[in-house]
């Protein structure tokens, strides 16, 4: 009898040890699946920062080659009127470089009769916050750096950022299309008037006609 209690004791024991074995792995299965899987989902958010941040950085590069390739000119300037970005093709319409302008006044890309008001001007349009041409309705002249001017059409644009509003102006030099423009309005004006010397004449044939009948 006592040998079999002792059997079943023994028995006992390994099952509880059994059991307890058995409850340890489980947990520690649970546990290794649950960091295995926090794993994965702090690996997944990982990657979706990173292709966010790279889709991020990709659009800024596509973005500044945009710019930087346009055919017009894009600048923009600070609350101060200090130029703060300028493109490729500023340099080429102005004759100016990038280091020449950035942190100086735009002011020098203005001619020097319409510079007064034009600090003015600017605060203005800061101030309003809504795009429009620049002198809508006006002939605008811009000047190079050796002090020539030449016709321009400007657009102007608010940008909200940390330290204030900056506005950037896309500028286009029209001198082709003004002396196309310059030629035409010659070639009317010549046309006119040869019509007009052609209508003097037939009245003067028909006067002449009239009293010799």
């Amino acid at each position: 009898f006592l040998h079999q209690v002792a059997e079943s004791i023994v028995l006992r024991d390994f099952v509880r040890e059994h059991n307890s074995h058995a409850l340890r792995d489980m947990t520690e299965r649970k546990v290794a699946e649950e960091m295995i899987a926090g794993n994965e989902i702090r690996l997944r958010t990982l990657t979706e920062q990173e292709a966010s941040a790279r889709a991020e950085m990709l659009a800024a590069l596509r973005f500044r080659e945009l710019i930087e390739n346009a055919p017009d000119a894009i600048l923009q300037v600070d609350a101060t009127g200090a130029v703060v970005i300028a493109n490729q093709t500023t340099e080429t319409m102005f004759g100016y470089t990038r280091e020449e302008l950035i942190g100086n006044s735009v002011d020098v890309l203005v001619p020097e009769a319409n510079r007064a008001g034009h600090a003015e001007h600017r605060k203005a349009f800061a101030a309003a916050g809504i795009a429009r041409p620049m002198g809508q309705g006006l002939n605008l002249y811009a000047r190079r750096k050796d002090g020539t001017q030449f016709p321009v059409e400007i657009s102007l644009s608010p940008v909200k950022t940390e330290s204030g509003v900056h506005v950037t102006a896309v500028i286009r030099d029209v001198t082709e299309r003004k002396q196309i423009e310059y030629r035409v309005r010659a070639l009317q004006e010549s046309y006119m008037a040869e019509l007009e010397v052609r209508q003097k004449e037939a009245e003067r044939l028909n006067r002449l006609k009239s009293e010799f009948m």
